[in-house]
């Protein structure tokens, strides 16, 4: 009896760790009546979806990162380099840059979580660690004001109502 109770427990908290790999854990809700897989448990192997994955994974998420990291294209990823002090320079581009750039990240973030490869994790590495050197020590993060206030020494303050 013992026994059967254990596997019976060990399964249900096996199910409860492998909802939570999905990308809305909905485990905990009594309202919910489906639960998602996780990420790396579904495969597309052929036909139409296989190709937008393998077009997604081959060109378009690389394109969208050599475009946002490069400095000549777009000045996105430099912002955040300038922020955190391991560049000189100006803020350039438009002031939703870093909203652009958040959402690359994501991308590149998704697709490792179905693929683990290695050089997104490297890709990850580098932007998580230069966003945590531009972030403030209040957690304020918006290069375009970070720089300004680098550059002109004045501070903004942001009225809250």
């Amino acid at each position: 009896m013992k026994n059967k109770i254990l596997i019976t427990v060990a399964a249900f908290c096996s199910i409860s760790v492998i909802a939570q790999n999905g990308l809305v854990n909905t485990s905990h809700s009594k309202f919910a009546r489906l639960s998602s897989v996780g990420l790396s448990d579904v495969k597309w192997t052929n036909g139409f979806w296989a190709e937008r994955f393998d077009v997604c994974k081959t060109a378009m998420v690389p394109t969208l990162w050599n475009t946002y990291t490069s400095d000549t294209i777009c000045y996105s990823f430099q912002n955040f380099k300038v922020a955190a002090g391991l560049q000189e320079g100006r803020f350039r581009g438009p002031s939703f840059h870093d909203g652009d750039f958040y959402k690359t990240l994501e991308a590149v973030a998704s697709l490792y979580a179905s693929t683990k490869d290695p050089q997104l994790n490297k890709w990850m590495e580098e932007a998580i660690g230069v966003i945590g050197k531009a972030q403030r020590a209040d957690g304020y993060i918006y290069t375009k004001n970070i720089i300004e206030q680098k550059n002109t020494g004045e501070q903004k303050c942001l009225m809250i109502s």
